[in-house]
C-alpha cells in the first residue's frame, strides 16, 4: 500500500506538471498577479545582495528576481508573477502574454510557465534511470510527445542534470516543454524544472528557460 501511494503521488505530481495546459484558463485566473510572494518558507527577493554562500552566479544578483524557497533558490524569467500550480514546489506566469486572436491557446487562455517540482529518488538511482522515469510518466499523461533533444550538464554544486526538450499537443495546441531533471544523489532527491510555452513562442522564451534552470541552487 505504500509503495502504492508513493507511485500516485509521482504520477498526480506530473499531470499537473503537464496536463496543467488543459486546465491553465483557471489557474491563471485564481492568480492573485498583484501581489509578490512573501510567506515565511518563500520569498521572492528582488534587486537586493545575496549571501555569498547561495551560489547565485554574480552577473545576474544585481537585476534578477531570486526565488528562495527552504530547499532551493531559482531566478524566474525576467517579469513573470509566483502561482502555485497543484504539485509544484514554485512555478511562474507571464501574466502578460498573448496569443494570435482566435488560435487554441487564446481559447484556453494559456500562459507559458516555469515550474519546480520535487520527488524522492531511491538508493542506487541514476540520472539514467530517473529521467527515464520522468519520460514514462510524460509520456502516460501527453501520448502525442516526441523528443527534439536531450543533453546533459552540470549545474551549481555539482549536481548532474539531463536537459530534455520535447513537442506534443493538446487540446489542439502545439506545445514545446523543457524537461531539466536534477539529480541530489546525497540526500536522496531529484528536483524538475519544467518549462512550457507554445511551439510559436519556444524561439522566444528558449534562452530564459535554460537560464533559469541553470540557476537552480539545491540547498545543501
Amino acid at each position: 500500500m505504500e509503495e502504492q501511494t508513493k507511485t500516485n503521488k509521482s504520477y498526480v505530481i506530473w499531470v499537473s506538471v503537464v496536463v496543467i495546459v488543459a486546465i491553465a484558463a483557471v489557474v491563471y485566473f485564481m492568480m492573485n498577479g498583484d501581489k509578490e510572494s512573501d510567506t515565511n518558507t518563500n520569498t521572492v527577493v528582488t534587486n537586493t545582495q545575496i549571501n555569498d554562500n547561495t551560489n547565485i552566479p554574480a552577473t545576474n544578483t544585481a537585476v534578477a528576481n531570486i526565488y528562495v524557497h527552504d530547499d532551493f533558490t531559482i531566478i524566474p524569467p525576467e517579469g513573470w508573477l509566483e502561482s502555485q500550480i497543484p504539485g509544484t514546489l514554485a512555478s511562474f506566469f507571464n501574466t502578460t502574454e498573448q496569443h494570435p486572436e482566435g488560435s487554441a491557446a487564446a481559447k484556453i487562455n494559456f500562459k507559458s510557465y516555469l515550474a519546480v517540482s520535487f520527488d524522492t529518488a531511491g538508493i542506487g538511482s541514476t540520472l539514467d534511470s530517473i529521467n527515464s522515469k520522468v519520460m514514462q510518466e510524460v509520456e502516460i499523461v501527453a501520448s502525442s510527445s516526441e523528443e527534439v533533444s536531450v543533453n546533459d550538464e552540470m549545474l551549481i554544486n555539482d549536481l548532474p542534470a539531463r536537459f530534455n526538450v520535447l513537442d506534443l499537443n493538446m487540446q489542439e495546441v502545439d506545445y514545446r516543454v523543457l524537461i531539466v531533471v536534477v539529480l541530489d544523489q546525497d540526500h536522496q532527491r531529484y528536483y524538475t524544472v519544467t518549462g512550457n510555452t507554445t511551439a510559436e513562442k519556444w524561439g522566444e522564451y528558449e534562452d530564459a528557460f535554460l537560464q533559469s534552470a541553470r540557476s537552480l541552487t539545491i540547498k545543501q
